[in-house]
């Protein structure tokens, strides 16, 4: 079963599909001419099977099957079954089974370039070569049985002509093969389905201007080049944008232009473009553009190739947790609870140049001070611990400037005491006005975020006591600053306190530094090795759920759960967070993920906000689908998550709350709650869909699971809380 399943999931893996729907309509689509549809198939588990023969590891697995799926139906789709093309095709696999091997090393390794159709391309033109030296019979167009006599499609000629390329793309040309690509892309990514109808259409008109016959082989095979360059650039290696649009169009118009060229030469030597367009097309662009020309383009291409819904999860998960690849994260250079003097963009001196730049001060009952206000010691934020909010090298500072009476200013020395700090990432981080000689540090000191640096003070430009933060390109301090964000941080609010990964404070905003909670910590329990064990309940049945904590060979965290699922972590001193949910469906790890995907260590109660990829909501697919066709570029859904200590129970109650839209028009809430306790981890899962209980999870067992030469131990949970240690 599993070889039937890794040939049947290759029909996706070009494009990442891996939607049951989307593998089955290019399934269906590679069959509408069964002779070539069989053949490819065929061709896939002859890969297969060698590679299993020859001991190969899975890592590349899915891209040789695929190739091997091309070469068949290139072959089923010129010659007459015989002993001899069933010959050709055992070669064939052979061929694409150890040119795979040796692409992927010169490639991959060496250029850090995807393999894509090499092998397709270079086993099918020795394919053909050796056709016509054993005189293969190449089948009469239209003696092959089709299904498009079968199936009544409407006669469309300027639809057929238009887009009838990317059907191609699996060896069915025609109007109903490209609708059944664009319904498998949509099932998956209504973003890629767009895209790939577009530079089909920009494509065709393209065509048309320069007089090439639409419907032709020709137009066809540089239809097809051309979408599938533009689709795996602008949907699959780049970050989804207006400019990885603009790329993936110009791209599909130089590999259909090229397929052109490339047809025009081959063709007297009896030989067709096949995907070398796309091949050579692909590579220029990804070498052309690549991130070693910086600017833009360093920040252009995935990390790793991805479905755009997908990146932009990612993306925006990314941004709500800190990550913004616009903005330089640091954390507060102060302890407490501090105020904004003048923020971004503020109207004294935050102007043109020094545009992203914040002053921070101290009120209390709404005063800078206490007393009169007319010596330094009055003001609450002067002779405070300025500490460094990054990691750096110091490059230099001032500190013999006399502190300013209180409402005097030093003109001839606008920024006073300060320091510069060489960011490890990037710019020059300034903070300024620091009280005379209170520098502890000397140039060229490495610092890390919480190193103390110096005392706030008034000097420079400075009326009253605040501290000046700003990035600049350069250490020139007149130079342009860079936008930035404080991360890690908490806003008053009244009782409990908002958290935040990712604040720009406005003018009079109030913003501290939270005070970590060890004890929270350690009630995650998620030590590698580390094995849970839940009775659950998921709408009346009764089942039992294990996870493991695992390490790969990369040091990435996974909790992996018995179901065969699992989600990346990791966990600081700081926060514990859950991302890349990936694997079969498992109703309880998705619980815990929503409750706990984001959680802060830190003291107090708490409120925070997150986004989590909305497929993890326990709903059923007329409401997945729904949401999806409200928001098409969306998967993700906006959490609220709550932290109480629950005194009377000795733990700690987190509940996440997500809504979505349901058909009918209204609302449907999901909370999901999670209950910690320091000794014993998370003792309990409960989530609720509105009003009614959908999914509870009890801890019975902990422990760890095991491994070679140590033992599995569990603990099983009684009901007073106490644990009898076992070994499995």
């Amino acid at each position: 079963m599993k070889t039937v399943a890794s040939v049947f999931l290759s029909y996706g893996s070009f494009f990442g599909l891996n939607h049951p729907l989307s593998i089955s309509l290019l399934f269906l689509c590679s069959m509408l001419c069964p002779l070539t549809g069989l053949t490819g198939l065929l061709a896939a588990s002859l890969v297969l099977l060698i590679r299993r023969l020859l001991g190969f590891s899975r890592d590349s697995e899915a891209i040789e099957v695929i190739n091997g799926l091309l070469l068949g139906m290139l072959v089923g789709s010129l010659y007459v079954p015989s002993v001899a093309s069933m010959f050709l095709l055992l070669f064939g696999s052979i061929l694409v089974v150890l040119s795979t091997a040796v692409f992927n090393d010169i490639l991959t390794r060496t250029y850090k370039l995807p393999v894509l159709g090499v092998p397709y391309v270079f086993a099918g033109c020795v394919l053909i070569s050796l056709a016509q030296t054993f005189k293969l019979a190449l089948l009469i167009p239209g003696s092959a049985f089709t299904f498009f006599s079968l199936i009544p499609v409407p006669e469309l000629s300027w639809t057929t002509s238009y887009i009838s390329g990317i059907g191609s793309i699996y060896f069915s040309g025609t109007v109903l093969g490209a609708i059944l690509v664009l319904l498998a892309f949509l099932a998956s990514s209504p973003y890629l389905a767009i895209l790939t109808l577009g530079l089909a259409l920009v494509i065709a008109m393209t065509l048309q201007l320069i007089n090439i016959p639409l419907g032709s082989i020709t137009a066809l095979v540089a239809q097809m080049n051309g979408v599938l360059t533009g689709a795996v650039i602008g949907g699959l290696y780049s970050k989804p944008g207006y400019r990885s649009i603009l790329i993936a169009i110009l791209s599909a118009l130089l590999a259909s232009i090229l397929s052109l060229a490339i047809e025009h030469h081959l063709w007297s030597l009896g030989l067709p473009a096949l995907a070398l367009p796309f091949v050579i097309a692909t590579y220029a662009i990804l070498i052309a553009l690549s991130p070693a020309r910086g600017g833009a383009w360093s920040k252009f291409w995935l990390a790793k190739p991805a479905l755009p819904e997908t990146s932009i999860e990612e993306q925006k998960i990314a941004e709500i947790r800190g990550v913004d690849q616009t903005s330089i994260a640091v954390r507060l250079p102060v302890n407490g609870i501090w105020n904004v003097y003048q923020g971004f963009g503020g109207k004294h001196t935050h102007q043109k140049e020094w545009h992203y730049s914040i002053d921070l001060f101290k009120l209390n009952d709404n005063k800078s001070f206490s007393g009169d206000g007319s010596n330094l010691t009055d003001y609450h934020c002067f002779s405070q611990p300025v500490l460094s909010p990054v990691y750096g090298t110091i490059v230099d500072y001032c500190s013999h400037h006399k502190d300013n009476v209180p409402g005097e200013v030093d003109t001839l020395n606008n920024w006073g005491n300060y320091v510069i700090i060489k960011l490890d990432t990037n710019g020059f981080l300034v903070l300024a006005h620091l009280q005379q000689n209170s520098f502890k540090l000397n140039k060229y000191d490495r610092v890390v975020p919480g190193q103390e640096l110096a005392l706030s003070g008034n000097s420079g430009r400075s009326p009253q006591p605040h501290l000046h933060m700003s990035i600049h390109r350069d250490m020139n301090l007149s130079s342009q600053t860079l936008p930035f964000h404080f991360t890690h941080v908490v806003i008053p609010s009244g009782q409990s306190q908002i958290y935040t990964l990712c604040s720009r404070p406005k003018e009079s905003e109030s913003i501290m530094t939270p005070t970590r909670n060890a004890a929270l910590k350690r009630a995650f329990h998620l030590n590698v090795g580390s094995r849970l064990q839940f009775d659950t309940n998921i709408k009346g049945k009764e089942n039992s759920s294990v996870f493991d904590v695992v390490l790969d060979p990369s040091g990435q965290f996974y909790l992996v759960s018995d179901k065969g699922a699992y989600v990346a972590f990791s966990l600081s001193d700081d926060l514990v967070a859950f991302w890349n949910r990936q694997g079969p469906g498992d109703p309880v790890l998705d619980a815990f993920i929503l409750s706990v995907g984001l959680s802060p260590l830190i003291e107090g109660q708490a409120c925070w906000y997150d986004l989590v990829p909305r497929h993890l909501l326990p709903c059923n697919y007329l409401v997945q689908t729904y949401n999806q066709l409200l928001n098409p570029f969306n998967s993700c859904t906006k959490s609220k998550l709550e932290r109480i200590w629950e005194p009377l129970k000795n733990n700690w109650s987190q509940t996440a709350t997500q809504k979505i839209k349901s058909v009918s028009g209204g609302t449907i809430t999901y909370t999901s709650t999670a209950k910690l306790c320091e000794s014993l981890g998370l003792v309990a899962l409960l989530m609720k869909e509105n009003d009614k209980t959908i999914l509870t999870a009890t801890l019975v067992g902990q422990g760890r699971r095991a491994d070679n030469g140590i033992p599995g131990i569990r603990s099983l949970i009684c009901r007073e809380n106490q644990s009898i240690a076992q070994t499995d």
